[in-house]
């Protein structure tokens, strides 16, 4: 396994999906990318409660910021969740998207408004910062989304020889901007990684847990915090 100058969160693959980005975002202000596509403009491929779970637009439309042809498709991809499934070849901030690739939107937090997450499934064979990916490709990049996207990881839908060696479908790749690897991840060691972080959350959450019952004898709030602080050290 390649070491990487980034400490690893799983591989951040597992958060990947999910963490908070800087910069500017692509995103959709109060209705959802479903409803911000007029009745007309779209027919319904699954329905839903509130809203259809998916539908493909007979119309061009902008969504969030993107591009879409007539004949992409958007759908429901978990509560606050959806999927841009392009038509047509599009871009996304700065990063073009080949056709049949899936954009990720999430919803921010405690707004009503959609996010590109900095996830995209790959439609078709492409390359970014001469990384070759291949379709079903998770390619995941970082930074200011909007004016400087940045490669930052490539997981594999399917297994396959890269660059003279064998990898298992679901390896994870941790990639600088030049399309370097600074750390490659099977499935079998991003297990492991989950294991030991689980072991890890549970005896921090034991030491801190040993530690206020040590400091309860100290009722003085600054003796307390004195107590807690050398006991977490």
């Amino acid at each position: 396994m390649l070491n990487s100058p980034r400490k690893l969160t799983l591989p951040m693959a597992a958060t990947l999906f999910f963490f908070t980005l800087g910069g500017c975002m692509l995103f959709i202000h109060d209705k959802t990318p479903i409803a911000g596509i007029p009745d007309g403009d779209r027919e319904v491929v699954q329905p839903g409660l509130n809203e259809p779970d998916e539908i493909k637009l007979t119309k061009p439309a902008k969504v969030g910021g993107i591009d879409l042809a007539a004949g992409s498709v958007i759908k429901h991809d978990g509560e606050k969740d959806y999927r841009l499934v392009t038509a047509a070849a599009t871009t996304v901030g700065k990063v073009p998207v080949p056709a049949g690739s899936e954009i990720e939107m999430k919803k921010a937090d405690s707004m009503d408004r959609w996010n590109w997450n900095g996830v995209i499934h790959a439609g078709t064979a492409t390359t970014y910062s001469n990384f070759e990916v291949q379709p079903g490709d998770r390619v995941v990049f970082a930074a200011e989304l909007f004016s400087a996207p940045s490669l930052m990881q490539v997981q594999f839908k399917e297994g396959r020889n890269f660059r003279g060696k064998d990898y298992p479908g679901g390896t994870l790749f941790d990639v600088d901007r030049d399309g370097k690897i600074t750390g490659t991840y099977t499935p079998e060691q991003q297990a492991g990684l989950a294991r030991a972080r689980e072991v890890h959350a549970r005896e921090r959450a034991q030491r801190e847990q040993d530690c206020k019952m040590r400091c309860s004898v100290y009722t003085d709030l600054a003796a307390n915090s004195k107590c807690m602080g050398n006991c977490r050290n």
